[in-house]
């Protein structure tokens, strides 16, 4: 997503107030300068890990992850999304309640990319309630035994 204000500037300015040296006008603008546009997070946290960990599940419209909003190809894929979820319902015809879609296999993808990304670890929460919400019972052990299969494909600094 488009960034604001960059971070070394932020505490530059932070130090500044503490200092005394600035008000807090030049803070609050600081401040509301750092968030950046529409979208999530400039940085892969929970937000971001969570688009990617929809994708794999196959809860996204495959490629459609850190789209920037408000742009033709976001505008592209909530079309399709949309045209895509009147299909899935039961007026339909092609009838996919989510708590069959998501099963052992879509579980597993969330994990294995979760650990190929090292994603936000507020997700190894949130997975094991999603597993046990469709009844797959998985636990912080099964994130161990993965682990050191999985190679770490990206890393943010």
């Amino acid at each position: 997503m488009p960034s604001g204000l960059p971070n070394a500037e932020k505490a530059r300015i932070r130090q500044l107030h503490a200092n005394g040296e600035v008000g807090d006008d030049a803070l609050l603008e600081s401040e509301s300068a750092s968030y950046h546009a529409p979208g999530t997070c400039t940085f892969y946290g929970t937000a971001n890990s969570n688009q990617m960990m929809m994708e794999v599940m196959g809860l996204h419209l495959p490629g459609a992850a850190f789209v920037n909003p408000n742009t033709p190809l976001r505008d592209a894929l909530t079309t399709a999304a949309a045209s895509r979820i009147t299909e899935m319902t039961a007026l339909g015809n092609d009838y996919r309640p989510v708590g069959r879609m998501i099963d052992e296999r879509s579980i597993v993808n969330a994990v294995v990319g979760l650990l190929a990304t090292g994603g936000s670890t507020n997700h190894t929460l949130h997975l094991v309630a999603m597993a046990r919400a469709v009844g797959v019972a998985i636990t912080w052990d099964d994130f161990a035994e993965l682990s050191p299969a999985v190679p770490l494909l990206t890393l943010a600094v």
